[in-house]
């Protein structure tokens, strides 16, 4: 199994997660195949000192509706990032991989070292 270690510090959370899902894919290889889960342990390092805007982070909301009347629950990525921004980077990667069953696998790949 290849580790590749990922230094975010002071990079951007969009292009340090879109190169942890070129990672995660596999596309940084030589032997490429996109039914196949990448023997790859991708270790992130500096997590909390990765680079935020703060202003577009302070707008940012996701939303959650259950389908019953006057039920939206709103939630701030400001918050989700002070509460756990390895969750919340783990969360944006995921969002940059396909959507079928090897999505979980690809993300359990994924670790985290403290700065």
């Amino acid at each position: 199994m290849k580790t590749v270690r990922l230094d975010v510090k002071n990079i951007p959370i969009g292009r340090a997660a879109s190169e942890a899902a070129k990672i995660l894919l596999g596309k940084d290889s030589v032997s490429f195949s996109a039914n196949k889960v990448v023997e790859v342990e991708l270790v992130i390092e500096n997590i909390e000192d990765i680079a935020l805007d703060t202003k577009k982070i302070s707008k940012k909301a996701y939303f959650k509706h259950s389908g019953y009347l006057g039920n939206l629950k709103t939630i701030k990525a400001q918050d989700l990032i002070d509460k756990d921004p390895k969750s919340y980077f783990k969360a944006v990667v995921a969002g940059m991989l396909p959507n079928n069953r090897l999505k979980k696998p690809r993300l359990k790949k994924i670790k985290f070292k403290g700065s």
